[in-house]
């Protein structure tokens, strides 16, 4: 195999003051990650022979070539307001991905062979390749997987008394269901009812637009405290809870592509 990698990336931030106790922080980043994995002798199939020295994979895997160009463009805004004894940060954070790329698994031709005599006989135990069930020929699976993700917080230090402040926020987050640009999403689809073994037999596997639901309560609350234990700021007594949501592994959402 024959792998080739490039990465760029740009970053770009504004801090402005507008007053002593106002700050704007805005951020802004791209980034561009290409990999591809070419296959040597692309035109000789994987071959394998049980029981024979050096012949228990001739060729390149079945798993080659490959292609992935992932970019995701990001923008997000925090402002900081100091009053004293309440310091407030607020701020959103918005990021959309997106997975150009170009499984080959299966594209090419592979061959098992139990021993030396099947393969002297073109007798091989299973054999097996992608193909197009609509015209026969052996496919691949070029796919732009898309999403977005997006999210907005609100937090507040409070200094209650010179030995107590207390940290009070509430974070919210979408991350919204991977969508196919060209419309090559499919998926296993259960017609409505209350039977479930019944929806189960009728289930067919189509084209879809999404491949899960929309999550819209990702509400997640953060509190905390510090504490002057003696009120001699020798010792500080800590704590915190939170609740914390993330998205759903991006290469679940693409390994859709295996999908009929």
């Amino acid at each position: 195999r024959i792998d080739e990698f490039n990465a760029r990336l740009l970053s770009l931030s504004l801090t402005h003051s507008f007053t002593p106790t106002l700050l704007n922080e805005l951020r802004f980043s791209y980034t561009k990650r290409m990999l591809n994995i070419l296959a040597e002798n692309a035109y000789v199939p994987w071959t394998a022979i049980t029981g024979a020295a050096g012949a228990d994979g001739v060729g390149t895997t079945y798993s080659f070539p490959q292609a992935f160009t992932n970019t995701a463009f990001q923008i997000g805004d925090i402002v900081s307001f100091n009053m004293g004894d309440h310091f407030l940060r607020a701020g959103f954070d918005w990021r959309r991905p997106q997975d150009d790329g170009d499984f080959g698994f299966a594209s090419r031709p592979g061959f098992w062979y139990r021993s030396l005599f099947d393969y002297a006989l073109d007798e091989p135990y299973y054999n097996y390749a992608r193909f197009n069930p609509t015209n026969g020929a052996i496919d691949s699976t070029p796919r732009v997987f898309q999403t977005q993700e997006f999210g907005w917080f609100i937090q507040e230090d409070w200094k209650v008394s010179p030995r107590l402040t207390l940290n009070l926020g509430l974070r919210w987050d979408h991350f919204a269901p991977v969508t196919e640009k060209n419309n090559q999403l499919s998926n296993i689809r259960f017609p409505t009812g209350d039977d479930y073994w019944n929806r189960v037999a009728t289930a067919t596997v189509g084209q879809v637009d999404q491949l899960y639901d929309r999550d819209m309560n990702n509400f997640a609350p953060r509190l905390g405290f510090a504490w002057d234990l003696f009120g001699d700021n020798t010792t500080a007594l800590r704590g915190g809870y939170g609740v914390s949501y993330e998205k759903i592994f991006f290469n679940v959402g693409s390994n859709s592509r295996f999908n009929p």
